[in-house]
């Protein structure tokens, strides 16, 4: 995508065509310097918001643009696989035979020893090897395609991944890895759904998609959907909610040997959704910001 029209995408996820200040409340701007910040008409307040503030991108040193170039590189590689013939196959069925990356991959998995792909190869064998080789030197890869700085890159995945309350099966130690996991678990979602996630804004930092602001919790709710005409579906739609902590208890059983020697239980403390959206510029929108 031109970076242009990601620019013009995000604006619309993040102030629709409305506009409230988040220091004074006002409902009126003026372009401000920088391209697509907005400033606040209140000659008292005249505050500029750039499109980075209270975003996933807030105080990173990563163009919005290339930002965006990596999240959807990693998504696509969490939409391909291999079939059992070894044919290359993509997010729509669509098969790449002269995608670089991807074909790398497979000599990767082919110098790994598994020399004979005959069509009794399972899929599960295959995307075995796979999912091991997409994962090594991720973010080397990304930082060298995109002269992006890995760590960086690392802290921008990670703001991602705060913004997601999943729990994803075997989840990984690094950001790249949980990514990987939880697109694979949101497989309905398309990239614009994980955009809207990252530019939506909030006024403090999120754990685990949960933040609290002005002594109140708020949290991103995934559940939500609305109708498309277009799609003639039902969309997900990532959006800010209240939220009230709850506590969560389960059995860790822990074995030695194959044995059963141990339980313990683990007390945790989640979040679930209590309210609707909190719309922009709204009153509980002010109230979370701390507008007066």
């Amino acid at each position: 995508m031109e970076d242009k029209k990601i620019f013009e995408k995000l604006v619309g996820m993040k102030w629709g065509n409305s506009f409230c200040c988040a220091k004074c409340g006002f409902a009126s701007y003026v372009q401000g310097k920088s391209q697509f910040s907005r400033k606040c008409k209140n000659t008292k307040c005249r505050y500029e918001e750039s499109l980075k503030k209270y975003t996933v991108f807030d105080g990173l040193n990563i163009p919005i643009p290339i930002g965006c170039n990596i999240l959807l590189d990693i998504f696509n590689v969490s939409r391909v696989y291999f079939d059992t013939d070894l044919k290359i196959i993509g997010n729509n069925g669509k098969e790449y035979e002269n995608l670089g990356h991807y074909i790398d991959e497979r000599k990767k998995v082919e110098e790994a020893g598994v020399q004979n792909f005959e069509k009794f190869v399972t899929e599960e064998t295959v995307q075995k090897y796979i999912a091991k080789y997409r994962r090594e030197s991720s973010v080397k890869n990304l930082s060298t395609k995109y002269s992006i700085e890995e760590s960086t890159i690392i802290k921008f995945l990670d703001r991602i991944n705060e913004r997601i309350p999943l729990s994803v099966k075997e989840e990984k130690a690094t950001s790249y890895e949980r990514l990987i996991e939880v697109f694979c678990h949101l497989y309905e979602w398309d990239i614009t759904q994980f955009y809207k996630l990252i530019i939506t804004p909030t006024p403090e930092r999120c754990h685990y998609g949960s933040f609290i602001a002005q002594k109140r919790l708020y949290g991103f709710d995934f559940d939500n959907q609305y109708y498309s005409r277009e799609e003639e579906d039902f969309i997900s739609d990532p959006i800010v909610c209240k939220a009230e902590t709850k506590d969560f208890v389960f059995t860790e059983t822990m074995y030695y040997k194959g044995q059963k020697v141990a339980e313990e239980e683990i007390e945790e403390i989640h979040y679930e959704i209590t309210g609707e959206e909190i719309v922009y510029g709204s009153d509980e929108w002010k109230t979370m910001f701390g507008i007066r």
